[in-house]
């Protein structure tokens, strides 16, 4: 080898771990801001949350149905339409929401029932694995974490988000608290419902 070829071969050695160290710390930047806007998103009330949530899905063209009932009302947050179809919206906001497959399931039970041909779920939390395996072969979408505040970061107030995207601040912050069971999620989604009317 001559050291011409040495040199060339170590320059591109160089490059090539130069640039996955750059690809790394934007991932890891990324990563960060991501976090970062999902805890500023787990600081908005349930209602700021949702109106948010409602205005990026009409960003694409799906516009909520006028109709008298509340939010919450027969577990359904919103009802979308986009082009004639109608999507049932489901809200579960807050950090500590782990999503199973129950709400999944539940949501993809109310479909008929509601002439809908679609459902989306969206948590400020997360998704367990048994929720990824319930909406699998079923018209659910689930919506959270990166693919979430991807969505959501646009329709975010000007003040919370400088000119690079970056974060600035956090609105008033509110706790939601969450029980588990039939009769304390409807003890929960009653007070929500009051709470939110305030």
């Amino acid at each position: 080898m001559t050291p011409g070829l040495i040199l060339l071969v170590l320059g591109l050695a160089v490059l090539g771990v130069v640039g996955a160290l750059i690809a790394n710390l934007r991932r890891s930047q990324r990563a960060r801001e991501v976090q970062a806007g999902l805890e500023v998103l787990r600081t908005l009330r349930w209602k700021e949350f949702t109106q948010h949530v409602q205005q990026t899905f009409e960003k694409r063209s799906f516009h909520p149905e006028a109709t008298p009932r509340k939010p919450g009302e027969d577990g359904v947050d919103l009802v979308l339409v986009r082009a004639g179809q109608r999507h049932l919206l489901q809200v579960k906001h807050g950090g500590a929401y782990h999503v199973g497959a129950t709400p999944v399931r539940r949501l993809a039970s109310m479909l008929e029932s509601h002439g809908a041909t679609g459902g989306i779920l969206v948590t400020s939390g997360g998704f367990d694995d048994d929720a990824r395996a319930a909406a699998q072969g079923q018209p659910v979408t689930l919506l959270d974490g990166d693919a979430l505040w991807t969505q959501l970061q646009d329709v975010l107030p000007p003040a919370l988000i400088d000119e690079a995207g970056h974060l600035t601040g956090a609105p008033d912050l509110a706790v939601e608290v969450l029980s588990a069971g039939a009769a304390n999620e409807r003890r929960d989604r009653e007070l929500k419902l009051k709470l939110d009317d305030l």
